[in-house]
């Protein structure tokens, strides 16, 4: 099943795949790319006992929103272990969740909005992707589904818009955080600490609280 959906920012096209074959086409796609924005809808927090409902991945143009009740984890392995940087909003939740759903499979490298954003600011606390994409992008993200019941047998079109629009602002704010970064010339420490993200992520999920 492929649904066509816009969001209102740039009008980027929405693609909802839930066929093994699509989603592998998707993935040969996006594998070629060099960054992508990632992000996840799951049935609840908790990747020991709850479940991955949507895996969305966005280019510049394109957003594929694949259900992973109808596909499975490792079609998208090629995608999220090495070729393009996954830039992912407090990417030490999703990747951990990731791993534990794929059995060991840790996705880098890896972009964390929420962490650069806390280094430019010297802050001690994190903000929402709501928070920064109104004020880098000017953006109003709708959060209404984010509590929905993403187990349910058939998602609405409104909640792939959803989960298609958390991802596609992802990109854009890459670039503004990148920006700013390289202003502040501490480009370099934003980049060791978006590469500890996934070491972080092996050690929480061994066991160790960070």
């Amino acid at each position: 099943m492929l649904l066509f959906a816009h969001v209102h920012h740039n009008q980027p096209l929405i693609q909802y795949i839930a066929d093994i074959e699509q989603a592998s086409i998707a993935v040969k796609k996006l594998v070629s790319e060099s960054e992508v924005g990632l992000d996840i809808e799951t049935t609840g927090l908790d990747p020991i006992l709850d479940k991955i409902r949507l895996v969305q991945i966005a280019t510049p143009l394109n957003t594929y929103v694949i259900d992973m009740y109808h596909v499975p984890i490792s079609v998208l392995n090629p995608v999220l272990t090495g070729g393009p940087i996954k830039v992912i909003h407090n990417a030490k939740f999703d990747a951990g969740f990731l791993y534990v759903v794929s059995e060991g499979v840790m996705v880098e490298p890896i972009f964390d909005t929420m962490i650069t954003d806390q280094v430019l600011h010297h802050r001690g606390y994190a903000r929402s992707l709501k928070d920064l994409s109104k004020e880098y992008l000017d953006i109003d993200l709708d959060k209404e589904k984010q509590t929905s019941d993403w187990g349910a047998e058939h998602l609405s079109e409104t909640q792939i818009q959803y989960a298609g629009q958390d991802a596609h602002v992802l990109l854009p704010l890459k670039h503004i955080l990148e920006e700013k970064a390289v202003e502040l010339q501490i480009i370099e420490v934003v980049n060791l600490e978006n590469r500890l993200v996934p070491a972080i992520c092996w050690m929480e999920r061994s066991g160790v609280n960070l």
